[in-house]
């Protein structure tokens, strides 16, 4: 969802009358803690994709703690730039995604209905093994609070298909609303949006 909402801000920003120079006004704090947040997350990753079963379960064993800290960074960044209108909504969609997180042991939940159907086999082995850092397959029985977690399918013709969850919606439009409504105000306007 990032990606396409970057794209359609960026395509909408510009059919308005949006100024891409407008973005330099943007003055988003500590941005070193979604950087680290992130490497986190993609560290955790490469080890229980990568590692022999020890550190696998080792790393899966902690997987609450990781994401508690994952998201405690993510947290302090959205505090410290909450005067943006695209903030508040990665906030909120973070906030939905973190609660079914942790709900579940500190994984994600994520419906392999349409991976089956568009033949995404190793991706299905892959989360069915253990191999994808904080996320693990829907089980009806078990998994809790499934509203929240990754059940809403883009199936094609959209270009990338994948299953998403609400909070991934709010991010989405999160990072849409950063992007174009700043690039409608120039840098001594200070009207952060």
């Amino acid at each position: 969802m990032l990606i396409e909402s970057i794209i359609l801000a960026f395509v909408f920003g510009f059919i308005f009358g949006g100024e891409l120079k407008n973005l330099e006004k943007i003055d988003l704090k500590k941005m070193y803690l979604v950087l680290l947040a992130f490497s986190i997350e993609y560290i955790a990753g490469l080890l229980i994709n990568g590692s022999d079963l020890i550190i696998r379960e080792n790393i899966l064993d902690f997987t609450y703690i990781i994401q508690i800290w994952v998201y405690l960074l993510l947290a302090l960044f959205f505090v410290f730039n909450f005067k943006y209108l695209g903030i508040k909504f990665l906030a909120f969609g973070s906030f939905l995604n973190f609660l079914v997180i942790m709900i579940n042991r500190g994984m994600m939940p994520v419906k392999t209905e349409l991976a089956l159907k568009l033949g995404y086999y190793n991706s299905i082995e892959s989360l069915m093994s253990g191999k994808v850092f904080g996320h693990e397959a829907l089980n009806f029985i078990t998994s809790q609070w499934i509203f929240l977690a990754d059940i809403i399918d883009i199936p094609p013709p959209y270009f990338f298909p994948k299953t998403i969850s609400i909070g991934d919606i709010f991010i989405g439009f999160g990072v849409f609303f950063l992007i174009f409504f700043n690039m409608f105000y120039s840098k001594d306007e200070n009207n952060p949006i």
